[in-house]
């Protein structure tokens, strides 16, 4: 658990490190064969070297975090088996400095479809943008009733005002064999760019088109001013189709255009680890004045083609500053446009099929939709029932009709958590919390119930420490100073709200005087099974009754910090700020819960880190196999935990 405004800084066993976008072999064979395939029937000029890609976009990695990249990653993965096939290249380091330079100056990629033509526009960050005409004369080798690709040889490209530029480029075309009416034929396509002159350096990109659909909601605390944000408001509060063209560069940046089919707001901008990166949007249709005053930026994306943006309007302050500007904010969201699943006719006295618009469980995140009503109580009401139902677990005693456990077993199914409890249950970690567990368990359950915080938050610790793991209940100290079972930090656990004694580390050295670690003092109460567990059952409640939605919210908060998950949708300055020092936005905190943000949407949009994801599925996937183990037998022969003799208790 980490300080209640600061990023997590430690980690703990069990959770997956913070990915970072590293070589994707898999995307970097597929983006170099590709290439080399969509050239190798031209001319000479367009023999290019293969292009690796250090880009992860498009694929899911194993702990099931999406990476940025607004194509759809099963029609990466076909392009992939289809094209590729088993072809490999030498990786990043075989690339030229010059080459790796000319993929960093693209800055966006856009296709423009006519009835007999294509035009691509490269926008270079020193050079502007660069327009390539394809043509039916250009075609070097059609589509076939077998392969559905176009290829066009190599043409050189033109600056604004019609004279050449100094880049060349091929193209080939995924093509739609009989597109529909105003349908794009050219859905996916493959480029590669090449400098006539000077260093020759190459690169290569995809370009995807596709259909969405566009939501905007706007936080209800107070009416809008903002005449471009009350009309987005206003006319996108029903969901409307537009489309979206996103590129990748191969060892390059990747980005998108929106196209909302609205005259006065176009977005674009980058696509960017989300969780890590504030990358501003570019507003406007070409008409400056109806986004003055206005900024934008991506909060979260996912690999199906899909955006959460956020426009923010500033108004100064009235008398020269002497009042506070306000900020109004509208939230779009972006989701690919799916296509109705077949439903096969139904037999007499079968039973009724699904309807052709229902959603599997990847679908059930939604968010921007009306307000529901608090899954737990507001701080100002008593919690949970008077009355408990029957207790269930062996191990950890659950209320199964408390309104927070309830919300567990809705995620039983998910493949994610399932993966993860089948872990679970067969690990030595589980089963060594266990025996060492169950001679405490009435002392910690009791601690949780005085804060009406259901009892399987005591499995926080076996998330956390090894305290209940190993014989011993041993005290640890992670690199960020948490310390305990429960892995409080110092200043969360000295809040006045908790009250734990904190005391200083005691430094431990070796024979020459050195520190080589530093250890608790046993009096730190952090360290005392008993206090820290009242406190940690107090600092549940605070957090249940901060997200009363969504308790996941709740766990993502204890292991990331309250202020960074109440600032979840948004990374602006504000919000920055706010994570520098203690005290929470309640009106920022307000606007959360009115948009209805929920654990499973931030996961999707890859709006927190991957630890603090991982954390959560974790915790619920130990409460499921908790619940599913076999039961073992209290070890006699394992005393309970007692407090440390020299600390006066």
């Amino acid at each position: 658990m980490n300080e209640t405004q600061q990023p997590n800084s430690k980690q703990t066993a069990d959770q997956t490190p913070k990915a970072r976008p590293v070589v994707t072999l898999a995307l970097a064979a597929f983006l170099a064969a590709v290439l080399v395939s969509a050239l190798s029937a031209c001319g000479p000029s367009n023999q290019f070297h293969p292009v690796a890609s250090s880009n992860k976009t498009g694929f899911t990695d194993p702990a099931g975090r999406v990476h940025t990249g607004a194509g759809d990653d099963q029609a990466l993965a076909q392009l992939k088996t289809e094209l590729a096939g088993d072809r490999a290249n030498d990786g990043i380091d075989s690339l030229e400095k010059e080459d790796r330079e000319l993929a960093a100056q693209i800055l966006g990629a856009k296709i423009e479809e006519e009835a007999k033509s294509i035009r691509v526009h490269v926008r270079l960050r020193d050079q502007g943008t660069i327009s390539f005409d394809f043509t039916e004369k250009d075609i070097a080798k059609p589509a076939t009733a077998q392969n559905a690709d176009v290829r066009y040889k190599s043409i050189v490209g033109k600056v604004p005002g019609g004279k050449p530029a100094q880049y060349e480029m091929a193209l080939l075309c995924r093509h739609i064999a009989t597109p529909k009416e105003g349908e794009r034929r050219c859905a996916t396509a493959m480029m590669s760019l090449k400098e006539q002159r000077g260093s020759k350096a190459k690169a290569g990109f995809i370009l995807r088109y596709q259909e969405v659909t566009v939501l905007v909601r706007s936080p209800k605390t107070t009416p809008l001013r903002n005449d471009t944000l009350k009309r987005l408001v206003s006319e996108f509060h029903q969901a409307r189709i537009g489309t979206l063209q996103s590129f990748e560069v191969a060892w390059g940046p990747s980005g998108f255009d929106l196209n909302m089919q609205d005259s006065e707001l176009c977005p674009s901008g980058r696509l960017v680890e989300t969780n890590d990166l504030d990358e501003p949007l570019r507003l406007g249709c070409g008409n400056p004045d109806t986004t003055r005053g206005l900024e934008g930026r991506m909060i979260g994306n996912t690999t199906r083609g899909e955006l959460f943006l956020e426009i923010t309007a500033t108004t100064p302050g009235l008398l020269g500053g002497l009042s506070p500007e306000s900020v109004e904010r509208a939230f779009i969201l972006v989701r690919q446009k799916k296509a109705p699943k077949p439903v096969a006719p139904a037999k007499p006295g079968d039973p009724a099929s699904p309807s052709p618009d229902s959603t599997d469980d990847e679908e059930d995140d939604l968010f921007l939709e009306e307000e529901q009503q608090p899954l737990v109580p507001s701080p100002q009401q008593p919690g949970g029932a008077n009355t408990p139902s029957e207790l269930k677990g062996w191990l950890v005693p659950v209320d199964p009709n408390d309104p927070v456990t309830k919300q567990w077993a809705k995620d039983r199914k998910r493949p994610l958590v399932a993966k993860k409890v089948d872990e679970w249950k067969a690990s030595s970690r589980l089963k060594g919390f266990a025996t060492h567990f169950l001679p405490n368990r009435d002392l910690v359950h009791r601690s949780l119930q005085e804060s009406r915080v259901p009892g399987e938050f005591a499995l926080i610790t076996l998330i956390e420490s090894h305290f209940f793991i190993k014989p011993g209940y041993p005290v640890e100290v992670s690199s960020a100073s948490a310390l305990g079972p429960w892995q409080f930090m110092p200043r969360t656990a000295a809040d006045s709200r908790f009250g734990l004694k904190v005391l200083p580390l005691v430094p431990i050295k070796n024979d020459k005087g050195k520190v080589i670690r530093n250890e608790a003092n046993p009096c730190d109460e952090r360290a005392d099974l008993a206090k820290s567990s009242v406190a940690a059952g107090k600092y549940f409640r605070v957090l249940l009754n901060m997200f009363p939605r969504d308790p996941r919210l709740a766990l993502a908060a204890y292991n990331w910090g309250e202020g960074n998950v109440e600032c979840i949708g948004s990374t602006s300055a504000k919000c920055n700020r706010l994570n520098q020092k203690r005290g929470f936005s309640q009106a920022r905190l307000g606007e959360i819960r009115e948009l209805g943000l929920s654990f499973w949407a931030i996961h999707r949009f890859n709006m927190a880190p991957s630890e603090t994801l991982n954390y959560v599925i974790n915790f619920v996937a130990a409460h499921h196999a908790a619940l599913e183990m076999d039961a073992i037998t209290l070890d006699k022969n394992i005393a309970p935990w007692k407090p440390a003799a020299q600390c006066g208790r």
